[in-house]
């Protein structure tokens, strides 16, 4: 068929220039499958392929399921206020609002002098939704980490003191634009997965020197079903947060 053609066609061009040897067996293997079912069938070898960085993969299901904003241009999101929008500040990307350090020579005489670093922080994802006509903004980060946090046991694999930090920032980052947007409610979660049935906030973290100094809320913790995220992810389907997520504890 045309499609099966023109599959043939685009894995034949990326042979050409991938030369790793783990990418070339993943390619030719997708060509043999495409060309020939049969022989496909009937090929004996077997290869075997995973990732050591599987976290890279829970942040990116969360953020597709979750319906990330980060990428979108401001004045596009469902649930922005538009009137209270500059006439610049909605042609950005909600990423286009996290700012970059900016390194000054001790000689410097004018801006044009700093210089600026090619990397800023990276979050996770952002999500903005409306529920009972009230608007929320909630910035995730999403850790693969096997949580124990309860009255019974001691702590177990929680993310170490710069991720909370980090996540502090996280909000300070947005404080202006949620400030602007007057968001009825904003939320900071460290979101890890679990392999029950129900979506639940289990706890929060709190620094407290930082909470006091930012004048803002502990940071929640919350788990989500892995289940759910990777069915979802892999039926291209959105969660709906505003009627499957509780933030209160």
């Amino acid at each position: 068929t045309g499609v099966q053609t023109c599959a043939l066609l685009i894995l034949i061009k990326e042979l050409n220039i991938q030369f790793a040897s783990r990418k070339q067996i993943v390619l030719k293997t997708l060509y043999l499958y495409f060309s020939n079912k049969q022989a496909y069938s009937n090929h004996s070898n077997m290869s075997l392929f995973g990732t050591m960085s599987f976290n890279l993969v829970w942040e990116k299901t969360c953020a597709f399921v979750l319906n990330n904003q980060l990428n979108n241009r401001i004045d596009k999101i469902n649930g922005i206020d538009k009137t209270r929008l500059g006439t610049l500040l909605g042609k950005n990307k909600l990423r286009e609002l996290i700012p970059f350090p900016y390194w000054i020579p001790k000689d410097a005489k004018n801006s044009k002098e700093y210089k600026k670093s090619k990397k800023t922080i990276q979050l996770d994802l952002i999500s903005i939704f409306k529920r009972d006509l009230k608007r929320y903004f909630i910035i995730w980060d999403a850790k693969y980490y096997n949580l124990i946090l309860n009255t019974k046991d001691k702590i177990k694999h929680n993310p170490g003191v710069e991720d909370i930090i980090k996540q502090y920032v996280y909000y300070l980052v947005y404080a202006d634009f949620i400030k602007n947007q007057n968001f009825d409610y904003s939320y900071n979660v460290l979101l890890f997965p679990s392999e029950e049935s129900d979506i639940k906030v289990i706890g929060k973290v709190d620094f407290e020197i930082l909470r006091k100094a930012l004048n803002v809320e502990e940071i929640l913790v919350m788990k989500m079903p892995a289940n759910l995220i990777f069915n979802m992810y892999l039926k291209d389907e959105f969660l709906n947060i505003g009627e499957k997520v509780d933030f209160n504890i």
